[in-house]
């Protein structure tokens, strides 16, 4: 039995010739490029293989890319701009949550980095301001003309 995504999030099937897929798992992250019905090719990152995720917002779609630790580029097109954040916050959030203690980070206690112990707003607070907002230009966003 194949294990249910945590997160999926879907391309916008206007405009975007080849759609994609992006799948979150528990240990890894699936992009599936649909060339034809035929033609369907997965690529499948490993959290510990993750250097940078980062959007890119442009109108009318925004997109979500996926850098390698090798130099690989994962790149899922013609996302809402709303789909390309919550995804990236969501995908950095496993991160911090995979990477395994330091040596020495051993008997030390440290507080969630996602709670407002450490004065920043969680992933899911940065989820709904960035809905509120709709188009706006937003700080941590990378923006390039068409």
């Amino acid at each position: 039995m194949e294990q249910a995504p945590l997160m999926e999030v879907q391309s916008s099937s206007v405009r975007i010739r080849k759609p994609t897929t992006l799948k979150v798992f528990e240990d890894a992250v699936w992009v599936h490029h649909f060339n034809s019905p035929k033609d369907v090719r997965p690529q499948r990152v490993l959290y510990g293989q993750i250097a940078q995720v980062r959007t890119q917002c442009r109108i009318p779609f925004s997109a979500l890319v996926i850098v390698t630790r090798g130099g690989d580029t994962l790149k899922v097109d013609g996302l809402g701009y709303v789909s390309a954040k919550s995804a990236s916050l969501f995908i950095e959030q496993r991160l911090r949550h995979s990477d395994p203690p330091s040596p020495s980070d051993e008997g030390e206690s440290h507080s969630n980095p996602t709670t407002h112990e450490t004065g920043r707003p969680g992933p899911y607070e940065q989820i709904q301001r960035i809905a509120s907002c709709g188009h706006k230009e937003l700080p941590g966003c990378e923006t390039k003309a068409l």
